[in-house]
């Protein structure tokens, strides 16, 4: 299975996920920032930004160049979550195993 990449932002955490040793480092990193969610939770929490979910719900093929965003800022408003994504995209098993 080839890893879809996405975009992470946080106050405290952010950038680009390529592998599973990206988001197993964005995961550590919130935990150690005080935050207590597990990748599991970050990822019910995790909500996308308008553009992301626009194109997620609408079922559109994304520009070559985007990359879906996802965090816990206040611009990630819309409705599609991480999790959401991860389980269209058949990704969900493999970041909730870090």
């Amino acid at each position: 299975m080839k890893f879809k990449k996405f975009n992470w932002d946080t106050n405290e955490v952010w950038g680009q996920v390529n592998s599973l040793n990206d988001w197993k480092r964005i995961v550590d990193a919130q935990h150690a920032c005080d935050c207590e969610m597990n990748s599991t939770e970050l990822m019910k929490m995790a909500k996308s930004t308008v553009e992301t979910s626009a194109i997620f719900l609408g079922g559109e093929n994304p520009p070559e160049d985007h990359l879906p965003n996802f965090g816990l800022r206040r611009e990630h408003i819309a409705l599609t979550t991480l999790e959401e994504w991860a389980r269209k995209n058949d990704m969900y098993e493999l970041l909730i195993s870090v």
